[in-house]
């Protein structure tokens, strides 16, 4: 056979500008070999090609769902974060309120106990005040029960020798007119009332019944204001004037 071609060999021609290759069933054969074995050669690249292509997307899928899981992971850690921050806020919360009451409950308590005490403290007292009382009822009735008996086992103690207020205040009354003029007729006025009472009580004794307290006291008083006004005040002025003195 004869390949005639410009570039290359045609079944049945020559190469080349004007040349005849002769081409044998040899190498015929060869060159058919030479072409399944590149077309072998293209397909296992082109196999190789389209494995490595969709080894590149199988991983470029698995870095895509990795990058997607991991975007869920962190979405879902946040989540995550988000409900732990609250719910530490509300135990937060929580916390804080249990504190108050507590806090508001021991008020209430300490309140409570001060308010028992009180209570306590005035129960005591009215306790003490009427056992006072009762001992204070007590002892008067005891007190009444003597003096109910003195007066039953004897009447007659109490029957003794008494004077008036109005004994005293005339009495007074004298003694205070003295102290007007004199020192010493107050002296003299406050003996004759002693006497005066001394005889009412020696007429009282002879006597046995009552007696007035005025008469003899009032009568000896005046006497001897006006006599020791009269006389024997200016007997001890002209006896202080003329330097005398009675031993």
């Amino acid at each position: 056979r004869r390949f005639e071609s410009a570039g290359r060999p045609r079944r049945g021609g020559s190469v080349g500008r004007g040349r005849t290759v002769v081409v044998t069933m040899a190498d015929e054969e060869d060159l058919d070999a030479e072409l399944a074995a590149l077309d072998a050669e293209l397909a296992a690249e082109e196999a190789e090609l389209g494995a490595a292509k969709a080894t590149a997307d199988a991983k470029r899928t698995a870095a895509a769902a990795a990058w997607a899981e991991a975007t869920d992971v962190e979405r879902t850690n946040e989540q995550l974060a988000d409900r732990v921050a609250a719910q530490e806020r509300r135990a937060a919360r929580r916390a804080a309120e249990r504190e108050a009451k507590l806090k508001k409950q021991g008020v209430e308590l300490i309140k409570l106990r001060a308010r028992m005490n009180a209570a306590t403290r005035r129960a005591a007292m009215q306790a003490a005040q009427q056992q006072q009382q009762q001992q204070q009822q007590q002892q008067q009735a005891h007190d009444v029960e003597g003096d109910q008996q003195v007066s039953v086992l004897a009447p007659e103690r109490r029957k003794g020798i008494q004077l008036g207020l109005g004994d005293f205040v005339f009495y007074s009354v004298l003694v205070g007119r003295a102290a007007l003029f004199d020192m010493i007729t107050v002296y003299t006025c406050f003996l004759a009332i002693i006497t005066g009472l001394f005889l009412t009580l020696l007429l009282l004794g002879i006597f046995r019944k009552a007696l007035p307290a005025l008469p003899i006291s009032i009568a000896l008083g005046i006497i001897f204001y006006f006599s020791t006004s009269r006389l024997l005040l200016p007997l001890v002025v002209d006896i202080g004037r003329q330097g005398m003195f009675v031993s």
